[in-house]
């Protein structure tokens, strides 16, 4: 049931993150579908139904056609993957791992070849806003996406290094992890990268808390930062320093125009403590919108603010205290399990949700269809891994 979920990230990915609307319905129309077809599968095979997935996939699915695909179809996949990661066994996580592995790849080079050879190339279209962004539009988006994905490589070499083909397995995956953060840092995205590193000290420090793991923990900690940082010296450290510099000075306006912003989004919060409606942000935000007025600001380039502004405070606070809660409860379960294979599945979906709670500071990578579906993925299959292995464990 995970080549279902697989295929849905593969056709947002190819329509440039299933940002356009016509491609949101198909995605919508296919979620009805894949009800349908589930619960016949089942009563035809004769097995037993879990009442509560059907509710909540059921609910996700209209809310994907009937409010917006933007939030059901997300919501829709992380239930999905909650309830296949809890009835799959070790080998189909691994296999679902080495997918996500293959995606980031992939990602990872076509944004090196948009770098190298083809600016702004996807796919015979032409991106002129963003030089590197893989097959999304906007290259901190690419990034954000990245950065869920390098976790991947980090859990799958953490989980060959304690037990499957040993330090050679183990360094080819970190050699996979280094590509696709090195194809992030290519992207010139700030909070990108500030993220990524940040996501491996905190992968890095949950390994330690093990204390029979803390040389190993620091080692590829170590080695996955060395291994990023050699990439960039190969490609040459002052071109990067360059493109670096132009892209602050073209964006330095933006930058101080973010936090009128923010400030402007507090206002529009203040006012309206429960919620303007999904996709209403862009509307409403012109009524309190100081910075260029003249300028169609449509996101709050900060995900904790515009959920609170679309969503309202009460339900907003309980979205990100489940991720959250999810979180903690999934590296509390890291440490206690003695699973080799759920340590390494927990430690990739904990450093994913991580990087983009860091992420969600300054920009909106859930307001984009691929990025919240991953998210949401991962979301769901933490929850998946800890409950049953705390389960296993009463």
């Amino acid at each position: 049931m995970f080549i279902a979920i697989g295929v849905l990230l593969i056709y947002s990915l190819l329509s440039f993150g299933g940002v356009l609307p016509h491609n949101a319905l198909a995605m919508s129309i296919v979620l009805a579908a894949a009800i349908v077809l589930l619960v016949a599968i089942r009563c035809f095979r004769g097995e037993t139904l879990d009442v509560r997935v059907v509710i909540v996939l059921s609910a996700a699915s209209a809310m994907s056609l009937w409010v917006s695909p933007r939030i059901g179809v997300p919501a829709f996949v992380g239930a999905w993957a909650f309830s296949v990661a809890r009835d799959s066994t070790e080998r189909h996580l691994m296999r679902f791992l080495h997918f996500l592995l293959f995606v980031g790849v992939a990602e990872a080079l076509l944004g090196l070849y948009q770098y190298f050879v083809a600016p702004g190339w996807i796919f015979g279209y032409v991106n002129f806003g963003s030089a590197v962004s893989g097959s999304l539009i906007n290259r901190n988006h690419f990034a954000g996406l990245l950065e869920m994905l390098v976790p991947v490589s980090f859990g799958l070499a953490y989980i060959a290094a304690r037990g499957y083909g040993g330090v050679v397995r183990s360094y080819v995956y970190l050699m996979l992890g280094a590509l696709t953060a090195l194809a992030l840092i290519f992207s010139m995205s700030r909070m990108g990268i500030i993220s990524v590193f940040f996501t491996v000290g905190f992968m890095v420090t949950i390994v330690r808390i093990r204390s029979s793991q803390r040389r190993m923990a620091t080692v590829m900690g170590f080695g996955l930062v060395c291994l990023i940082l050699s990439g960039a010296l190969w490609v040459g450290v002052d071109a990067i320093v360059v493109r670096y510099g132009a892209l602050l000075e073209s964006e330095a306006a933006f930058r101080e125009g973010r936090m009128l912003i923010y400030r402007d989004t507090l206002d529009m919060i203040a006012d309206n403590p429960w919620g303007v409606g999904v996709d209403g942000y862009r509307d409403v935000f012109r009524q309190y919108q100081t910075f260029q007025p003249g300028l169609l600001i449509d996101h709050a380039h900060n995900d904790y603010l515009e959920t609170a502004v679309e969503w309202g405070i009460p339900l907003a606070t309980v979205f990100w205290a489940f991720v959250l809660t999810v979180l903690v409860q999934s590296v509390r379960a890291f440490l206690r399990t003695e699973s080799l294979e759920y340590r390494g599945v927990l430690l990739a979906s904990c450093g994913a949700i991580f990087s983009i709670l860091v992420h969600s500071l300054a920009d909106f990578n859930l307001q984009i269809p691929s990025n919240a579906m991953l998210f949401c993925i991962f979301v769901g299959i933490a929850l998946a891994c800890s409950t049953r292995r705390i389960e296993r464990m009463l």
